[in-house]
């Protein structure tokens, strides 16, 4: 048996405005998760601390400036190729305006009760009802 297992650390960000999260729309094109909507966020680089890493992708996506970070719950994505460890963090930050990437095409702000209007990657939007279920 091989003792090697492939682990990859996934970081994501909850930004609220005005009682509303931002989530961002992927660009389509001919991938399984393009097209959804998620949480602003990627993976971290080699050698990168995660609170520096979701500081970096939400800027990256959206031009928005993190002043703090604070995990509020981990997730795990099981694949063929090894496993994937996630980080949601709560965000403060700094905001102007949003700036999309070239990887998003839309953003919306949204509250807790709009989430069954719209398509998530994965299990995200259930895994966001079971947050907002403990969080009450």
């Amino acid at each position: 048996m091989n003792s090697f297992y492939k682990c990859r650390v996934s970081v994501k960000g909850m930004l609220f405005r005005n009682s509303k999260f931002l989530i961002l729309k992927r660009k389509s094109t001919e991938k399984e998760k393009d097209g959804l909507w998620e949480l602003p966020g990627g993976m971290v680089d080699y050698e990168e601390a995660p609170n520096d890493a979701i500081a970096r992708e939400v800027f990256e996506e959206t031009s928005i400036e993190v002043t703090s970070s604070r995990p509020i719950y981990v997730f795990n994505i099981n694949r063929s190729d090894g496993k994937i460890v996630g980080i949601v963090y709560m965000l403060e930050f700094a905001f102007d305006e949003v700036v999309l990437s070239d990887e998003h095409v839309e953003y919306m702000w949204v509250s807790r009760d709009d989430l069954s209007d719209y398509q998530f990657v994965g299990d995200l939007k259930d895994e966001l009802i079971d947050y907002f279920r403990k969080e009450k």
